[in-house]
């Protein structure tokens, strides 16, 4: 297995991100109800595969790091899936009675990016 390289993985990741994010406008700014099926479904679907591709990216790079590395994107996994799902869960709760608006399911992964990213920088000055 080669060692983690970013120069690789960003080389990867950007172009990946790059088509997520024009399938995610794309999909955004088209006019699906006159669209033909035929044009349609696949523009509903290109950000499902574009995050695939994504996913694929990120865990390519995940698995080439040492374990120090693997160690604290797990954890700040963790932290994140912790933190997102019960906030989630607690919005849920409360949201009706207290008449705060809904929130959309997108919001979910951005929010679990954001939070992993956080808990990475600060699991990685807690290791030093």
């Amino acid at each position: 297995m080669n060692p983690f390289n970013s120069k690789r993985y960003m080389a990867e990741f950007i172009p990946a991100m790059g088509l997520y994010m024009a399938a995610i406008l794309g999909r955004g700014f088209a006019d699906l109800d006159a669209m033909a099926p035929a044009l349609k479904y696949p523009l509903l679907f290109a950000p499902v595969l574009a995050s695939i591709i994504v996913t694929i990216v990120i865990l390519r790079a995940v698995f080439t790091m040492d374990e120090v590395q693997r160690r604290i994107i797990t954890e700040a996994c963790l932290v994140s899936m912790v933190i997102v799902g019960m906030g989630s869960f607690s919005y849920a709760l409360v949201n009706g009675d207290l008449g705060l608006p809904d929130l959309s399911l997108i919001w979910v992964w951005p929010a679990l990016i954001a939070v992993a990213g956080i808990a990475q920088c600060v699991l990685t000055l807690r290791m030093r």
